[in-house]
Formats: structure tokens, C-alpha cells, sequence
């Protein structure tokens, strides 16, 4: 008896009596707590069967002298490992309920305070952090509406600090890029109300001048008509003729510029509009010395444009390309293929020239800008060409090179599928 109150003493130091612990030879109690009363009462039939003949372990519900235990039980062995016995210990069935309820509503306790410390917390740390971002997104939302002005004015040594300060150097550098895009803004502005003024006024000098320029021409070219070649005056009359009919060919090219004629749009294959152009730009001086490579694509591509104003600037391009290598002459390479999306057709025009820097490609789209001299151009061709590129919806991109020579991307919307001709 004393060694079985021994673990009993240690599980349950302040009250054993409503504990029990046995110890059974077969099924029959030989040893226990409960007294002499218990002694030779027999096991439940449960844990007889479950301990004696299956050897196995036994916890749960349990008759001990007719009373409601709460137990376990576990075989009892001799050397042979033969099962002789069994040990058993539990608690009364009422003492086991108490104790179960008052651990569960002790751990229901904690788990109910730890929860509420929880959202205690949350809501503290919650409200420490949704406050500067909603400040963020308060000023970035002034900002967006244009008040540069804003400030985030909470101050923190922590990551929200560092985005607060980060914010407002951002909003500061904004306000700084504001500022000089509007002074440049009104400065290109004003440079392009000048610009528009000298045009007006240039096609209304141009309209003037060109009715006297036709009469000079024409009176010298019969003039040199009826002169004899060996008249010392033929020498100056053909300087006249020769700088009349480029002063000429100045103001029709600015008449060109400032002239808006209605655009005719049908469909084309954009094939036979270069094929066209490569026949009609044969006859120019520049294009003796050099060689053309047409590269078409594998299918037709066609176009809805007006075909003469491709055409001048299908030319114009070519012809640049052509006096860019008229001193040591090359091969000018014309390539036609679709973009990845196949919404759109591109033209690569490629020379072997001389190429340009970042300054002259900076201005290459300027009215009166030009690379050849006063003499070879008015510095009105690609300006035109631009206007007319933009006006079918496409775009004119040029790569070029000091020494390697100058690539001019065309870019024009595709038709796709079968489309008869429009008029427009």
C-alpha cells in the first residue's frame, strides 16, 4: 500500500482520498488504496479484455467497487513477458469532471485574454501605422490634383520617416521640373508664335516675289535664245538664268510648306508607290553615282494614302540619301516589311553616307534647317515630309552616325483585308 501511495502523493499532494491506485494478480485486486474493502474485487471486464487479453493499454471510464473512476490501466509482465497482472491508478468520476472543466474554462480564459491583448495591440499598432500612410496618401492626392505646396509633417526615425522625407524631396524635385517645363513650355511657345509669324509672312513675300522671278527667267531664257554663243554677254546672261531658276525653286519649295491641299486618300501597295518613285528619281544628277537595293516583303502590304504626297516624300528622302554619298557614290538600301504587330508597315531607307551628329539630328525636322550647303537645299524637304507622314497617322524616325551613314524609319498604318479605294 505504501508504494502505491507514493506516485499518489506526488500527483495529488494535497487530497488522495478521492484517488486510488491498485495493483491486480490476473483480474483480482491484491493490492490497493480503496482499503480492505476492495481487496479481491475483480477488474471491469473492459479492461480485463482490453489489458489481459489484447496486452494493451486502458484509459477512460471504469467501475472500482462500484463506483465511477476515471482511470488507466497497463499490463503487468513477469520475465517471460507474460501478462500476470495490472496496474492501475485514476480518480473519481466527479473529482476528474471538476478538474476538466476548471482546465478548460482556465485555458479558455487565456486563450479569450490573449485575444483581446491581441486586438488591443493591433488596434494600437494599426493606428500608429495607418496614420502617416493615410497622411501619404492624402498629400500624394493633393499633389496629383497640382498643389505642390503639400508637406508630410509627421517626423519618425523609422522606415516611415525615411518614405516621409523621401516624399517630400520628391515633391520638391516636382515642383522644381514644374516650374522650368513651364518656362519652357511658354518659351517654345512664343518661339512657335514667332516662327508662325515669319511663315505668314514668308508665303506672302514668296507669292510676291515669285510673279517677278517667272518674268526675269523667261525674258533671259529668250534673251539667250537669240544671243550667239560668242557674245562675251551669254557667260552672264546664263549666271542670271541659273540663279533666277534657284531663287525660283526656293519660293515654290516655301509655297509647298505653307500651301494646305486637301488630301486624296485611296488604297495602294505600297510596293508600287516606291517602284514608282525609284523610276522618277532616276533622272536627278545625284542619283548617277549611286545604286539602289530594293527589298520588298515576302507579301503586299497596302496603304491608305494620297500616293503623290508618299511619293514627294519617298523622293525626298531617297534624293537626301543620294547626296549624302555623292562624292564617293555606295548603294542606298530601301527595305519594306511589317512592324511585330502587323498593324503597321515600315520603310527603311539606308545610305552609306556621311552621317550626322546629335546636333544636326536635333534640328534635322526644323524648317530651312539643312546639311548641304546654301546651294543644294531650302531645308524644307523633311519638314514637308514630316507634315505629310503625320498627316496619314504615321511617323518618320532617323538613326544616323558621323562616318556610318544615316538609317530613315517611315511608319504607316497597314490596311488589312480587302478594302476598295477611298476618296477623302
Amino acid at each position: 500500500t505504501d508504494l502505491l501511495s507514493a506516485p499518489l502523493q506526488v500527483l495529488w499532494p494535497r487530497d488522495v482520498t478521492h484517488y486510488a491506485a491498485t495493483i491486480f494478480l490476473d483480474d483480482s485486486r491484491v493490492v490497493t488504496t480503496l482499503g480492505d474493502s476492495g481487496l479481491g474485487s475483480r477488474v471491469d471486464p473492459a479492461v480485463r479484455q482490453r489489458v489481459l487479453v489484447e496486452g494493451e493499454k486502458y484509459f477512460g471510464q471504469a467501475d472500482v467497487v462500484d463506483r465511477e473512476y476515471f482511470a488507466a490501466y497497463m499490463p503487468l509482465k513477469d520475465f517471460r513477458g507474460r501478462t500476470i497482472g495490472i496496474l492501475g491508478i485514476g480518480a473519481e468520476r466527479d473529482i476528474y469532471v471538476d478538474l476538466r472543466n476548471r482546465t478548460v474554462t482556465l485555458f479558455s480564459s487565456l486563450i479569450v485574454l490573449g485575444m483581446s491583448f491581441g486586438f488591443i495591440m493591433t488596434y494600437l499598432f494599426s493606428g500608429w501605422l495607418v496614420r502617416p500612410i493615410g497622411e501619404l496618401a492624402k498629400g500624394m492626392d493633393r499633389v496629383a490634383g497640382g498643389d505642390f505646396s503639400y508637406k508630410v509633417r509627421f517626423k519618425a526615425a523609422d522606415e516611415l520617416g525615411t518614405l516621409a522625407r523621401a516624399f517630400n524631396h520628391m515633391v520638391r524635385a516636382v515642383k522644381e521640373r514644374d516650374i522650368r517645363l513651364r518656362e519652357m513650355t511658354d518659351e517654345r511657345l512664343s518661339q512657335m508664335e514667332k516662327q508662325v509669324s515669319i511663315g505668314r509672312l514668308a508665303a506672302g513675300v514668296a507669292h510676291e516675289v515669285n510673279n517677278p522671278l517667272t518674268s526675269v527667267l523667261s525674258l533671259s531664257m529668250m534673251m539667250r535664245k537669240h544671243m550667239e554663243t560668242a557674245d562675251p554677254r551669254v557667260e552672264d546672261l546664263d549666271i542670271i538664268i541659273e540663279e533666277t531658276t534657284r531663287c525660283r525653286e526656293i519660293v515654290r519649295s516655301l509655297l509647298d510648306f505653307a500651301r494646305e491641299r486637301p488630301v486624296e486618300m485611296r488604297v495602294m501597295e505600297i510596293h508600287e508607290i516606291l517602284r514608282e518613285t525609284l523610276v522618277l528619281t532616276r533622272r536627278y544628277p545625284s542619283m548617277k553615282q549611286v545604286e539602289t537595293s530594293l527589298d520588298p516583303s515576302p507579301e503586299p502590304i497596302r496603304v491608305s494614302c494620297d500616293p503623290k504626297q508618299l511619293q514627294q516624300v519617298f523622293t525626298n528622302v531617297i534624293i537626301n540619301a543620294a547626296e549624302a554619298m555623292e562624292e564617293g557614290g555606295g548603294t542606298i538600301h530601301i527595305d519594306v516589311d511589317e512592324d511585330s504587330s502587323g498593324g503597321y508597315v515600315v520603310v527603311q531607307v539606308r545610305d552609306d553616307g556621311k552621317g550626322m551628329n546629335r546636333e544636326q539630328l536635333a534640328r534635322i525636322f526644323e524648317p530651312f534647317y539643312t546639311t548641304k550647303g546654301s546651294r543644294k537645299g531650302t531645308g524644307l524637304g523633311l519638314s514637308v515630309s514630316l507634315g505629310i507622314v503625320q498627316k496619314h497617322k504615321g511617323t518618320i524616325d532617323i538613326e544616323s552616325q558621323p562616318g556610318r551613314g544615316t538609317n530613315v524609319v517611315i511608319h504607316l498604318p497597314r490596311v488589312l483585308g480587302d478594302h476598295r479605294p477611298v476618296r477623302g
